[in-house]
């Protein structure tokens, strides 16, 4: 018997004998209108640590100048919104978790924005309350990048940390999550850096072996942040060299691969580096490679950057063509799906390894 189930019966609550395990995905959203994308923005330069009194006028500021940010506004008309699309992965993720992972049902799948509803926080705290055996915050962009994930990271933690309490003995899991004056009880787990995992590596690696047989090169390409640059692209190499080389245990042919980088939609700055598409192509070129496919690795999802500000950089390079994510890609929503699975399955192995803490004795007075 779990720890969380010891807890449950110990406080007699009456609850289904199996809460189930609920995943919540986290991403910040995409605004779909001016006064939006202004808010969006302004919200997101905090993140970045810029004071909130510089935040409206550099918004301003940007709006009026960068074409480009116009542009990804006015284009996204013709596009589904974020929200459709991640409701829509996220519904074939819980059929695919249903299937793969009967133990752990029942499985209910969310979203979660940082900037959109339904909120981060609201999410949270309706889980909290419904009950659950397990909760896993997912984050939804395939690298860490700071500005993005800690934030979505930090909200979900805060209502966490304000709802709920650990057991407070030694040995105890600290990711056993007791909620304050209530019955319910569930493991936490965190799932970030999606992009590094091998059935994320295993799905791309398949993407570019049904669309290599027209290309003669590879261009890997990404945003580049603002901070934490040296840890950020050494993961970048390492991935897209991990995706060749499973690549290559079944292509017929070595392919060159080079990565490159961009900015994305809402960083204003340059990237402040040689490795820019352009120059990555002209070196492609050099070394007589004359068809690229340009794979936007940090994108799962069709966004603004994959939908204007790539394509826009890539249309004056001849025969140079953008792999695109799709707007429902089910080779992806199973490799979500296997990922979440692989997690689970690594966490239970682990307390099967770990001496129980008897917990009977030890709940906190409060809970009581």
């Amino acid at each position: 018997m779990t720890t969380s189930r010891v807890v449950a019966r110990g406080l007699s609550t009456g609850l289904a004998q199996q809460s189930g395990t609920s995943i919540l995905f986290l991403h910040n959203g995409q605004p779909r209108n001016p006064f939006y994308t202004r808010q969006h923005l302004n919200k997101l330069w905090t993140n970045y640590g810029l004071p909130k009194f510089a935040a409206k006028p550099l918004t301003d500021a940007y709006w009026y100048g960068s074409k480009s940010l116009r542009k990804c506004v006015s284009d996204c008309e013709n596009h589904k919104s974020i929200e459709e699309t991640l409701n829509e992965y996220i519904s074939g993720i819980e059929r695919s978790l249903i299937s793969l992972t009967p133990e752990f049902k029942p499985v209910v799948c969310r979203a979660g924005y940082l900037f959109d509803s339904p909120s981060i926080e609201s999410r949270v705290d309706e889980i909290i309350s419904q009950g659950t055996d397990t909760l896993i915050l997912v984050s939804l962009y395939p690298f860490n990048l700071p500005h993005l994930t800690k934030p979505m990271l930090g909200a979900a933690n805060s209502v966490i940390n304000k709802r709920t309490t650990t057991l407070g003995v030694f040995d105890a899991d600290p990711n056993l999550r007791i909620a304050i004056n209530s019955p319910v009880s569930f493991k936490l787990m965190t799932l970030d850096n999606l992009g590094t995992h091998e059935s994320i590596i295993q799905y791309w690696s398949e993407r570019l072996r049904n669309e290599l047989d027209d290309f003669d090169s590879v261009l890997f390409v990404v945003s580049l942040p603002m901070a934490n640059r040296k840890k950020y692209v050494s993961t970048i190499a390492d991935t897209a060299k991990r995706i060749m080389y499973v690549l290559y245990e079944s292509y017929p042919r070595a392919v060159p691969w080079r990565v490159g980088f961009y900015n994305p939609w809402h960083q204003f700055w340059p990237p402040v580096s040689t490795h820019t598409i352009a120059n990555k192509i002209k070196d492609l070129r050099k070394n007589d490679r004359k068809k690229t496919l340009v794979v936007p690795l940090g994108e799962f999802f069709p966004n603004f950057d994959t939908q204007t500000v790539l394509p826009s950089l890539i249309q004056n390079h001849e025969d140079t063509r953008l792999l695109a994510p799709e707007s429902l890609d089910q080779a992806l929503v199973h490799s979500f799906a296997e990922v979440v699975k692989t997690s689970l399955l690594q966490r239970v192995a682990q307390e099967q390894k770990i001496p129980r803490v008897k917990t009977e004795a030890t709940i906190p007075e409060a809970l009581l």
